[in-house]
């Protein structure tokens, strides 16, 4: 099966250029990148694409404008919204159009990409299905997570913090891999999101991270012995890197990942570990605060 070709229409030249550059240097996808609605409506006219990615604001045509071409032209091709801000009549009306996500600015690439991965994998499961006569698989279940993504009571956390937020989260994350010289550090939401890093991570470890995260590994004399009851602990040893996680927050569960060599002393490690998640929990607090 040929790669995934993904149209991407932004007057944004930034976010075209990271956008293309996340996609096509996180997976096999042809990224065909286009400034306006006239420019899209010819390469929609001439070829097929299994995603289109459009901001809400175009120049002259919407983005929604695009979203009804792309409907009636291509049906059954995937289309993804970006807005400026959330804006939740507009977010409903996107996914009552038929859009299958809509993001909002500051766009977190990581969590676009997984978005991404996701329904390009949809998509070819239906496909899969209408060539061999199988069952279409049952859609719902992204339906009910659309309206979670809508609601900020549950929305994840990904998509709930400014550019500032991320910004001091980035501080906080270097400086801890800095002072533990770690291998990889990864903050991760609820949903395993993976909000932001520091370091090297090949895509099998990341998948084994988010293994570890779905599997309750909480040592409760681990945490005992660090007198600690705000945060859960979980500590995998390995031949040559050791895992070190630490889960906090009561309202959002977080998680902090962090991959170091064997030689590194654990105490050194979660020390600086709890320090990190406090500062990186008041954060998240006063942003959720500031939602409510």
């Amino acid at each position: 099966m040929s790669d995934p070709s993904i149209l991407l229409v932004s007057a944004d030249d930034e976010l075209r250029t990271q956008l293309t550059d996340t996609l096509e240097s996180g997976s096999n996808y042809t990224v065909l990148p286009v400034a306006n609605f006239d420019e899209a409506l010819d390469k929609i006219l001439n070829q097929q694409f299994m995603l289109v990615i459009s901001d809400v604001h175009l120049p002259i045509m919407s983005g929604f404008d695009l979203l009804a071409v792309v409907d009636s032209l291509r049906p059954g091709t995937s289309v993804m919204l970006i807005d400026d801000r959330l804006q939740p009549k507009s977010a409903l009306a996107a996914l009552r159009l038929g859009a299958v996500d809509y993001l909002y600015r500051p766009i977190n690439y990581e969590f676009l990409l997984l978005r991404v991965n996701l329904e390009i994998e949809r998509r070819r499961a239906v496909q899969k299905a209408v060539i061999t006569a199988q069952p279409i698989p049952d859609l719902r279940e992204r339906s009910i997570d659309r309206e979670r993504w809508i609601n900020p009571a549950t929305r994840p956390l990904a998509l709930m913090m400014k550019r500032s937020q991320f910004r001091r989260v980035e501080t906080i994350m270097n400086d801890l891999s800095v002072n533990v010289g770690a291998v990889f550090v990864g903050f991760f939401d609820s949903d395993h999101n993976l909000i932001s890093a520091v370091g090297e991570l090949e895509h099998a470890d990341l998948i084994s991270i988010r293994h570890a995260l779905s599997t309750n590994h909480n040592n409760p004399r681990l945490a005992a012995l660090l007198k600690e009851q705000q945060f859960s602990h979980t500590y995998l040893e390995g031949d040559h890197h050791h895992v070190f996680m630490v889960s906090f927050g009561k309202i959002r569960p977080m998680t902090l990942a962090i991959i170091c060599e064997s030689g590194i002393k654990p105490g050194m490690v979660w020390l600086s570990c709890k320090k990190s998640a406090h500062e990186i929990n008041d954060i998240v607090s006063a942003e959720l605060q500031q939602s409510a």
